[in-house]
């Protein structure tokens, strides 16, 4: 086993480590942290422990303390950039959770964040003309992936489980592409899974906004670097995080069209109806869970074959569209 290997080992089993010995310790002060607290548009009954994640982060964090320590050569602007709006977002997600900050002010710290990483894929292009079309397109599609994991981290263990089996498809698919930086999503998928076993339906700890908008900031920072640097397609990130994206996506637009206040919570979310039809937690779990394996494993079989990638996409995105229309369906029916 050559240096490199032993380092990335040695991290992995740091993340995973320093994230599971933190939780015990966020269990014992849950009473002086932030809960969720039950309402009208919540799917639990108890208040229950919200900032869960800071295990994550402080693995991941002296894991890749660790991993960059041995291979300095790893970070560059465009990695740089990604960490500080990773860190930036958790700052103010933690000051979310526990004030309470208005959207307008999260949106700012989203937009700004998302701005610098877009500017850091177009740094090297000459093109003027269409990088600003670019950077405006890219910083609405970061600040609606950021808000994604939060959107969807209402049912007991799906975001858990979408950051382990996504950033695995990550780290895998950089792999292959011959990335440097792939360790660095696979120590996310170490940190995160300590996680799963206190966010497993019934959950006793919850990710909380601190957990869920650095998650979905992560995902679209090294799915686009991927793209950018010409490892895989905007299909394949589409591919990996399919679930998330159209149930997130079609609510919005559902409520829009319904002239709703898209900024308040809601229980109109697929994964929300399916819970109140009967599957519950781990029901929803369990279904999600296989769409989001099926989705992920298309994704990295067919990494380098885009024209396949699109195609799959595409056929994944009927079955998913069929599975919402049956949830609409069965949710009519019940109502009446």
């Amino acid at each position: 086993m050559n240096s490199e290997s032993m380092s990335f080992f040695c991290s992995f089993g740091i993340s995973f480590a320093v994230a599971g010995l933190l939780l015990p310790l966020i269990w014992r002060l849950r009473n002086h942290l932030p809960l969720a607290i039950p309402n009208e548009r919540s799917l639990h009954t108890m208040p229950i422990p919200s900032v869960a994640a800071l295990a994550l982060w402080a693995g991941f964090t002296v894991g890749s303390i660790f991993l960059i320590y041995f291979q300095p050569l790893m970070i560059g602007t465009r990695l740089a950039v990604i960490g500080g709006g990773a860190f930036v977002l958790t700052i103010v997600s933690f000051v979310d959770d526990c004030i309470d900050l208005s959207a307008m002010h999260r949106l700012l710290a989203q937009t700004v964040v998302a701005g610098l990483l877009a500017l850091s894929w177009v740094a090297q292009s000459d093109n003027q003309s269409a990088d600003l079309f670019i950077v405006l397109v890219s910083i609405f599609l970061i600040i609606w992936m950021t808000n994604l994991f939060n959107f969807m981290d209402g049912s007991d263990g799906l975001a858990v489980t979408m950051a382990i089996i996504g950033f695995s498809a990550l780290a895998g698919a950089a792999f292959m592409a011959g990335f440097a930086w792939w360790q660095l999503p696979a120590l996310i998928v170490a940190a995160t899974l300590p996680l799963w076993f206190i966010n497993f339906p019934p959950a006793k700890m919850f990710l909380g906004d601190v957990g869920a908008a650095p998650l979905g900031f992560l995902a679209i920072g090294f799915g686009g670097l991927g793209v950018v640097e010409r490892g895989w397609s905007a299909a394949f990130v589409l591919l990996v995080f399919l679930p998330f994206i159209l149930d997130a996506t079609i609510t919005l637009i559902r409520r829009l069209l319904h002239r709703e206040k898209v900024w308040e919570a809601h229980k109109t979310h697929y994964y929300q109806k399916l819970v109140q039809l009967g599957a519950g937690h781990r029901g929803t779990l369990l279904v999600y869970g296989v769409s989001m394996i099926g989705c992920s494993m298309s994704a990295v079989f067919l990494v380098r074959y885009e024209t396949a990638l699109w195609v799959v996409l595409g056929g994944w995105t009927i079955i998913h569209l069929g599975f919402f229309a049956a949830i609409d369906y069965h949710c009519k029916k019940f109502e009446t």
